[in-house]
Formats: structure tokens, sequence, C-alpha cells
């Protein structure tokens, strides 16, 4: 952490997996992401726990997933003036109703996946207050954040820098902390997309990071060696499944060798494995399209 570091930084989640975080600046409180919908009412219990008396006045969606993006219409009902902001392509999914279908049923899954009952449907509330995106900006404090288009994981990703504080609120995009020595690659909708993502965050000045699901991480050092790290997971990612799709293995194979290879007790810590199944079967898909010659 720069000597410096401004904000104070606290995840808050109903469960595991679907972790937002908080930012702070004195009294003024940035969100980022929301979790899931099932255990809304939970992870207001812990939101208000984290923001210790203060009032949100944002929350930043990064993208549409639904463990990210469920929780804010728990969120805005909590704090009907916090202002929810996210890309214009993240409003545009919220808008349809076949995605929000699509979210109720993941959503559904992952609370049977933790043996509970889903709330109620809330989907049919989800949109956002403002759309955002490169060259807009976004207040913490009195400083300015940056918002950057940052996609790669999904077409709707943003994250957002501060370039005073030299610190970098980012998105899956540029990958999952997997353990000390190991980065979870984050490509879905598109590689080229991701490897550009990565070369222009490694181009910029960056002390501190907030990572999704995982937290604030400190240090100029630590922060390049993750993005290099997840770079180099990002490419290591695509020769792996173009070299077991040239061996004409299917892609329930291949999503199979690689859970059990990178499917760690540490991703297992924050990441369901259902998650983590059905991002890696995209990923597969994405790779072989992008690189139909198999190289």
């Amino acid at each position: 952490m720069s000597g410096k570091f401004p904000f104070e930084i606290r995840l808050f989640r109903g469960a595991v997996g679907g972790e937002g975080a908080m930012v702070a600046c004195g009294d003024d409180a940035l969100l980022v992401d929301s979790g899931f919908g099932f255990c809304g009412r939970e992870m207001l219990d812990d939101l208000r726990a984290a923001l210790d008396g203060r009032t949100p006045s944002r929350l930043l969606l990064t993208h549409s997933h639904y463990d990210h993006a469920l929780g804010s219409v728990y969120i805005k009902e909590a704090f009907p003036d916090i202002e929810v902001v996210g890309s214009a392509r993240c409003g545009e999914i919220f808008a349809k109703e076949s995605a929000r279908r699509l979210m109720r049923e993941l959503d559904v899954s992952a609370a049977q996946g933790f043996g509970l009952a889903p709330d109620e449907d809330r989907t049919g509330a989800l949109r956002l207050d403002r759309t955002v995106g490169e060259g807009d900006t976004l207040e913490l404090g009195g400083y300015e954040f940056a918002v950057l288009a940052m996609p790669g994981h999904t077409k709707c990703c943003v994250g957002a820098y501060c370039p005073e504080a030299r610190f970098l609120i980012t998105c899956e995009t540029t990958g999952t902390w997997a353990s000390d020595v190991s980065v979870n690659p984050g490509f879905v909708s598109s590689y080229a997309a991701t490897v550009d993502t990565l070369d222009r965050v490694l181009s910029m000045e960056i002390d501190d990071m907030l990572i999704p699901h995982y937290g604030p991480m400190y240090g100029r050092e630590t922060v390049r060696l993750f993005l290099t790290r997840s770079r180099n997971a990002a490419v290591a990612r695509k020769e792996l499944i173009l070299r077991m799709s040239a061996e004409g293995l299917s892609d329930e194979a291949v999503t199979a060798a690689i859970a059990e290879d990178y499917f760690t007790p540490e991703i297992a810590a924050y990441y369901p494995k259902q998650a983590f199944l059905t991002n890696t079967y995209a990923q597969i898909g994405m790779i072989r399209r992008e690189f139909p010659s198999g190289n």
C-alpha cells in the first residue's frame, strides 16, 4: 500500500462467490458490485457492517453477471438515493427478458448449491440509474476516477482508475486470484480483448488495485506481478484448449481436465464450482471460434 493511500476498502457478501466491495473516503462510499440475489438480505447485513454508518453514494456494477449484479436490487431498496451505474451494454442486458430469466435460473441454481431456498424473483427491478463508459468519470471523496472500458470477461465490463492515487478498480477481465503463485484467467467473451485490456493496464501507473471477489491488493510490484501472471495464464489457457482440441477432446472433456488442474482449494474458497465450470466451458467455445485454424 502506498503511504498516502486515501481509501478504506472492505468486502461484503451474502454467500461465498458473491462478493462486493466498499471503497470509502471519509464519509463518502462507493460500492463495487453487489453479489447474488438469493442471499440479498444477508448481503445487506454484511454491507451495513462494512459501511459503519455511512450512506453509499454510488454502486458501480463492473458487469452484468448474476453474481455481481442481482444484489443491486436489494441495495437500491435499502438505499433509494444510491446511483447504480454500469456500462450501456450492461443496461441493455438488464432490459432483456431472456437475459433476466437466465440470471434468475443461475441464481436459483447457486442457492440450491448452498442448500438454500432462493428468494423471490426480483430480476424485473434490475436497472441502471446512469450508464458510463470510456471517458466518463466518477467522484469519491474529492477524488476523480476515470471509467475504463475493459472488455474480455464480458463485453459489458468496466473498471475505474484514480490517477491521483494510482488506484485501479478492476473487473474479472484481468483475472481472479487463485493462489500466491497463480491467477485464473478471466476471458469468457473474447481472448483478444482480454489480452488487449491486460496490456493496457500493464502500461498504467498502478500502485494498488481492487480485484473482484478477492479484495484489495497493495504495492506496485505485487500488482504488476499479478497482472503479468494473469496475461501469462490467459496465453497458457488458450494454448491448452487448442492443444486438447487438436487431440480430439470434447468441450466437456477439456472442461473437466482444466477443472482438475486449475480448480484449486484457494479458488473454491470464493468461486462456486458450477460457475467455474460454466465459465471454462464458455472459454473453450470462444477460443475455438477465435482460433478456427488452431493457432
